[in-house]
């Protein structure tokens, strides 16, 4: 066989479509499935053509969620993948640490002055932005030489296959020491406006003013000159300044100055440099009018900078922005945010959208992948590379479907097609063929993904949160609404208790509207297991749920029984991704019970809890203890200093060279039950009477069987995650620790990075699970014992059993300082291989909780 292509990426490209489409054939993030049939299909002159110029790849915001603990077999299989997939071009934004190190020290900072101002490994990403400095850091020395080392060996694999990487360039964001040591010569400097909630210590950065600061083209044309010595060019350069931070001048000319400045130095420097340009920032609509970003592009020369909009299948901005004035720009994927786990997609949206997108835009140069995160709904990732080579839509995205299913087990029908009946015992899946209810096990998944596809992979787009009914017809749903007067049903439990704990319920993220606009449903991943607890939380579901249902069943039995497979192979991730979206859908069920029968139960209206109650020497004394925590009190001042230390704390902090202190000695339990202590107490100071809370006995045991069985579920769901590779908090905390290289100092550091992210994401929970994981052991761990104590306080039975409430702002306080901050400092070791059999746990879950949906009945339809 012979392959020919226009580059190196072209040929692996080319080789990668034969085997996928002729050898059927999978490689995907997580799995390889290359079981070549004994004879190579022939082939005559068989050609793939790229539709456009540029097939782009990757997310600044994916060095933080998904490579940032990555080891060199991590990125040389995934460079791998790229090429595969026909990338040919790609961020490398590792390794910049070095270069800006070494371009501060000549501009008289010492090495720990940089060091302090970077962030810590997790958060690097933002510090390159400009939204962040120092969380999480200082960064250390170890670090910076071992990002270096990994960079040059990811741009040398990029090189050799013909990607063409984009590296980074200056943006003209500086220090604050930078701005103290140069304020005796001519300097101009503007300081940015604080980011996400942070503490001005931790953001605030200066931009060096591109009109009246020779100090922007010094510095400027000083990293670069670094960096080339260093990794040498490639011409592409990536420069984001304004992310989510507006420019300090409302005046176009400002606008016109920095890009005239930002670009001369890449030309003075680089007469061939093209500005890759990430166009989240043009989603500001209250700054970046269309006649400001005209101004900004125009000042560019045309087609020396290269936008990125970057999430064009939600919150398209080119056609705002007439196709960015004639620069060319990338229509772009942004599937995840965070790195968020959960099964969405807009399968039927990227069918058309891109397709349009090519006759109506003659500026758009290409297709781009921009997921914050990996290991979640890799069906739409393959489904949007099909994009870059195909000139019109698929005529069935079912189809598509059926065979990516036929790809990625195509090695368990190999001699091992059994069939099943549908309903058949878990015991004997084998039935008579000739039976119209019987399936080849093969057709069964196909038929899974096929369902998959048309619900929670076929996002709708035209909903919206102001329209006041929807079209249930166009949503397939026969089960979730049957007249408006049922929308709350579908987005949730909306009205119970609702004049009593109001809460921002976070409609942005949900729905994408951003400043009083709509762009569109934009899915975050945030589940009720995730979210924040309170009274009035929402359901995020866009589909019928009996669809989810029915592939769930279909996924339970097609497991061959005999254990013929790996269960950590691609059918057993899909078995237990499909249990667990089931299952955290149903959390959102047993939630609602649980509020009902509060609302129910109440006979006047709740009152806050007053803080004599949720600050009561019970709390503080047993309600919880903390993981055995080391000293960051020299190490990491930057961290935790005295203002910000947690309040209220009865012991010192265990010393990291001298042993514990007095009281440092700690292990965290799980919660107590503290019904007997509230029965003998006669009375708590600063609680009032405001009413009974439940009518009868009854409705006391009926609202606390409710609870354990919602905590049940959730300790089921851990069990079940931790039964595969990809669902466990301990490999995200071991890969942290293994790059401090055996330095115990920076595995203590590194390891915070990688627990605060994916939970506090700052110091007071500044963005609070936006980088949510469902993972075993960070449910149990965190979200478990979040949700206990969550429900242990609100029924609280006091006095003769009365009702109270807690305000979503004074809980948050209550679990940060019991749950949230201990958690990130804790040194728990969490299991890094998975325990228990993923098929024999999801057969024994769906058994368990099947029949909370029996109102939807199984599958009977045929492979479309």
């Amino acid at each position: 066989m012979v392959v020919r292509g226009s580059s190196g990426v072209a040929v692996v490209w080319g080789i990668h479509q034969y085997l996928k489409h002729e050898c059927q054939c999978h490689v995907s993030w997580e799995f390889d499935q290359l079981n070549l049939p004994e004879v190579l299909p022939k082939v005559s002159n068989l050609t793939f053509k790229a539709k456009d110029a540029v097939r782009f790849y990757q997310n600044v915001c994916n060095y933080g969620y998904g490579f940032v603990w990555w080891t060199w077999n991590d990125w040389e299989r995934h460079i791998d993948w790229m090429a595969l997939n026909g990338f040919n071009l790609v961020l490398a934004q590792s390794g910049q640490e070095f270069v800006m190190q070494e371009t501060l020290i000549r501009f008289r900072m010492s090495k720990k002055e940089v060091h302090s101002y970077f962030t810590g490994p997790a958060f690097l990403p933002w510090n390159r932005m400009g939204n962040l400095r120092g969380w999480g850091g200082p960064l250390t020395d170890t670090w910076i030489q071992s990002d270096r080392v990994m960079q040059h060996r990811i741009l040398g694999r990029l090189r050799s296959l013909g990607v063409i990487p984009v590296t980074p360039a200056f943006n003209g964001i500086v220090p604050p020491l930078l701005i103290e040591r140069h304020l005796n010569s001519s300097l101009s400097f503007d300081r940015l406006r604080a980011w996400g909630h942070f503490p001005e210590e931790y953001t605030s950065s200066y931009l060096l003013n591109p009109i009246a600061s020779p100090l922007f083209r010094r510095i400027g044309l000083t990293f670069q000159q670094i960096y080339e010595r260093e990794y040498g060019t490639d011409h592409f350069f990536s420069i984001d300044t304004f992310n989510e931070q507006a420019p300090p001048s409302l005046d176009v000319t400002y606008l016109q100055a920095y890009a005239r400045e930002a670009y001369g130095v890449l030309s003075s420097f680089d007469h061939s440099a093209l500005w890759v340009m990430q166009g989240w920032m043009f989603r500001d609509l209250d700054y970046w009018t269309v006649i400001r970003t005209e101004s900004f592009l125009r000042t560019i020369p045309l087609g020396r900078v290269l936008i990125l909009d970057l999430a064009s299948t939600t919150s398209p901005q080119f056609q705002r922005l007439n196709s960015y004035f004639g620069q060319p720009f990338i229509y772009c994927m942004l599937h995840n945010y965070g790195g968020y786990i959960g099964m969405y997609g807009k399968v039927e949206t990227l069918n058309r959208d891109p397709f349009n997108a090519r006759h109506s835009s003659p500026t758009m140069v290409g297709l781009g992948l921009t997921n914050e995160g990996m290991y979640t709904s890799y069906a739409v990732y393959d489904f949007f590379v099909e994009l870059t080579w195909r000139s019109d839509p698929l005529d069935s995205t079912s189809q598509w479907f059926a065979d990516f299913s036929r790809r990625r087990y195509r090695s368990l029908s190999i001699g091992n097609n059994f069939t099943i009946a549908m309903g058949a015992s878990s015991q004997n899946n084998k039935c008579n063929p000739s039976d119209p209810s019987c399936f080849a096990m093969d057709e069964a998944r196909m038929m899974a993904w096929q369902l998959l596809a048309t619900s929670v992979y076929n996002c709708c787009s035209h909903l919206q949160p102001e329209k006041s009914t929807l079209d249930c017809a166009s949503l397939g749903s026969t089960n979730s609404m049957s007249s408006p007067s049922h929308i709350e049903e579908m987005v949730g439990f909306a009205q119970v208790r609702q004049s009593i704990d109001p809460q921002n319920d976070d409609d942005d993220d949900f729905w994408g509207g951003e400043n009083g606009t709509n762009k569109g449903f934009r899915f975050h991943g945030k589940t009720l297991l995730t979210q924040l607890p309170g009274a009035n939380l929402k359901s995020k579901l866009w589909y019928d749920e009996s669809l989810l249902i029915q592939a769930w069943d279909l996924f339970i039995w097609s497991i061959p029984n005999g254990g013929e497979m790996s269960t950590q192979g691609p059918l057993a991730y899909d078995v237990v991704d499909n249990t667990r979206q089931v299952l955290t859908n149903l959390l959102f069920k047993k939630y609602s019970q649980i509020m009902n029968a509060i609302s129910s139960s109440c006979l006047y209206n709740a009152e806050e809890i007053d803080d004599g109650v949720v600050n009561s020497s019970y709390y503080d004394n047993h309600y919880l203890s903390y993981h055995q925590l080391h000293d960051y009190n020299h190490h990491l001042s930057s961290l935790d200093n005295e203002k910000r230390r947690t309040r209220g704390s009865r012991s010192s902090k265990p010393s990291l060279e001298g042993g514990d202190r007095e009281g440092g000695s700690m292990l965290l339990h799980d919660f107590p039950k503290f019904d007997h202590h509230i029965r003998t107490r006669p009375q708590v100071h600063g609680c009032r009477q405001v009413g009974d809370l439940y009518r009868t006995q009854a409705r006391i045991a009926q609202i606390r069987q409710l609870t354990r069985d919602f905590l049940a579920l959730i300790s089921d769901i851990d069990r079940l995650l931790g039964s595969n590779e990809f669902f466990l908090l301990g490999r995200w905390l071991e890969k942290a620790k293994a790059r401090a290289g055996g330095h115990a100092y920076e595995e203590i550091l590194f390891e915070f990075n990688a627990r605060n992210q994916v939970t506090l994401w700052g110091p007071n929970g500044n963005i609070l699970d936006y980088a949510a994981k469902q993972w075993s052991g960070l449910i149990g761990s965190y979200y478990l014992p979040r949700w206990r104590l969550y429900f242990d306080l609100l029924l609280l039975p006091l006095r003769g059993k009365r009702c109270f409430f807690i305000k979503p702002a004074k809980f948050k306080k209550i679990f940060l300082r019991k749950i949230g901050r201990p958690f990130t400092f804790s040194r728990r070791k969490f299991p890094i291989e998975p325990r228990g059999n993923a098929f024999i746990i999801a057969k024994e879950l769906h058994t368990k909780y099947r029949f909370n949906y029996n109102d939807i009945t199984t599958y009977e339809g045929s492979i479309k």
